[in-house]
């Protein structure tokens, strides 16, 4: 059913954890918010730096998360599937409301203050145009996220917690997919790699806001890039298991960054001299099909690069295969590391040097690294 109009409403933030909690009510006097357990809480092992720059102590760094330099584990609590009555799911970024109440669990890198006419409520709430709903659902499985142009979190905050055995209810009806519409090719392939075959994806625009009865998700496998749940990485073995890695492809790989318009890596051509030296095929994943990156990283059993979202790939490594990446000290954001030691793989990293005062927002620095100190850990790498 179609649906026009649109009105000013105001939306009380709140979890969905809180929202259960809360017992909130549905008109009809049922639970607002249901959950029920999906997945258990796991201790993450944290893997130590085998190689490069062991010891952290005394350097000046801008970590993310800080503790990581000396933590050997990462706690991940247990994650619930929520169902959702009567949601509504907004835009490209997949935000969601119910009953008057905003759900937190879906914002984030959703910039609520750039859509029209909103602003906050004196009591801590949104006050937004809330258009009337386009599409009416009685059931659909959300897997919207937003900022899913980086390829980080297209993969990790929105296809990483695609389940099949979700797909269909108890009954075994199938629920629609909701996913972020595509906009680039890439985005595309990663998600004909899902086995969906035939069944329904709505691809939701900026302008999308769908009516669903029962809105089914578990909004989050990846604590912010950080807690990823291991459960994350079905998906991409799945991919990994059915294309097999490259024939006779390269077994050491360096990915470049030098198409890259943020963190400039400035004397990188110095770097790519000494790993392709060291017997290292220097490749750029800008305009590679997805299917032929995971064949690549498949194959690989030594991996270097800086960090970037290319390393996003290291979840189609073999366990055993070793990864040495490149930080500046200005940025030294730990989820490679984490998502290594998930995927059962060997770390090490060496660390640049800013060029400039440290910015704000980081990307905008470039940076060096010690081409000596890269020289003596490749000996051992």
């Amino acid at each position: 059913m179609i649906l026009e109009g649109e009105v000013l409403r105001r939306f009380i933030p709140i979890d969905l954890a809180g929202a259960v909690r809360a017992d909130l009510r549905h008109a009809d006097g049922g639970p607002l918010v249901t959950a029920a357990p999906y997945l258990p809480g796991y201790q993450l092992e944290v893997p130590a730096i085998s190689y490069g720059v062991t010891n952290l102590e005394g350097l000046k760094l801008r970590q993310t998360p800080d503790d990581t330099a000396q933590a050997s584990v990462a706690p991940i609590h247990p994650l619930p599937c929520y169902t959702i009555r009567d949601a509504l799911v907004h835009g490209r970024g997949g935000f969601v409301t119910t009953g008057g109440y905003i759900i937190t669990d879906f914002l984030s890198h959703v910039p609520l203050y750039r859509l029209p006419g909103v602003g906050p409520t004196e009591d801590g709430g949104w006050r937004f145009l809330a258009p009337s709903p386009r599409l009416r659902l009685g059931e659909a499985l959300h897997l919207a996220a937003a900022n899913v142009d980086n390829y980080f979190h297209w993969n990790i905050d929105a296809l990483a917690r695609f389940d099949p055995a979700m797909l269909h209810n108890a009954s075994g009806a199938a629920r629609p997919l909701l996913i972020s519409q595509p906009h680039a090719v890439w985005q595309q392939q990663g998600l004909d790699l899902l086995p969906v075959a035939d069944h329904p994806v709505l691809r939701l625009d900026d302008r999308a806001v769908i009516a669903v009865d029962r809105l089914v998700s578990v909004p989050s496998l990846s604590g912010g890039g950080f807690f990823v749940h291991p459960a994350a990485l079905r998906p991409f073995q799945a991919w990994r298991e059915r294309l097999g890695p490259l024939p006779d492809g390269p077994k050491s790989i360096y990915v470049s960054r030098q198409d890259s318009g943020q963190r400039l890596l400035v004397n990188e051509p110095a770097v790519i001299e000494m790993v392709t030296a060291a017997g290292f095929q220097v490749v750029s994943l800008t305009g590679m099909p997805v299917a032929e990156q995971v064949q690549l990283f498949a194959g690989a059993r030594r991996v270097i690069g800086p960090h970037g979202a290319g390393l996003t790939n290291l979840v189609f490594c073999r366990p055993g295969a070793r990864v040495l990446e490149l930080h500046m000290d200005g940025y030294v954001q730990w989820a490679f590391r984490r998502l290594a030691g998930l995927a059962g793989l060997q770390y090490g990293c060496v660390i640049g040097t800013t060029n400039e005062a440290w910015h704000d927002w980081a990307h905008l620095n470039s940076w060096t690294i010690d081409i000596d100190q890269l020289r003596s850990v490749l000996e051992v790498f």
